[in-house]
């Protein structure tokens, strides 16, 4: 089974992740690496967030924290960027970073795609932080919330 995430950027070409199920014949080990800052846009990853239950099961959670923290939802820096404020959004930037490499990981391991080694670099090293068990999501959020302010 072989299927395509893709997406479009602005300043970039298109791109594409190829989720393929691991079988035993599989003889790679896989490496997930989280990534740091880098670019973003408005509605970045919005198909992704309608089309796999798993993006929106983590940002019911990420916008469940940002509720109590009386913030803007964190989906909306994906779905209605518009409606933010520069400063809401510059706030909120990073927990959705974070959110959404997390909800790409919960997409892949439902696919039954898991890594051997997990690892990030920069910010990233938070949500390989979360993946791998050793932070809770609610945490890391806080921890990023509080670093950024």
């Amino acid at each position: 089974m072989t299927e395509n995430i893709s997406s479009e950027g602005y300043y970039t070409d298109k791109y594409e992740v190829v989720l393929e199920k691991a079988n035993s014949n599989n003889k790679h080990k896989l490496c997930f690496l989280f990534p740091g800052q880098g670019q973003d846009f408005s509605g970045m990853f919005k198909d992704e967030f309608s089309k796999y239950k798993e993006f929106k099961e983590i940002f019911d959670k990420a916008d469940s924290f940002t509720k109590k923290k009386s913030l803007p939802k964190i989906s909306d820096f994906l779905l209605n960027h518009s409606t933010l404020s520069h400063n809401q959004a510059q706030k909120i930037k990073n927990l959705c970073l974070i959110t959404t490499e997390l909800a790409f990981f919960e997409v892949l391991k439902s696919k039954e795609i898991m890594p051997s080694v997990i690892t990030g670099h920069s910010i990233g090293e938070f949500a390989s932080l979360v993946a791998s068990g050793i932070l809770s999501l609610e945490d890391t959020l806080e921890f990023l919330l509080y670093r950024d302010s």
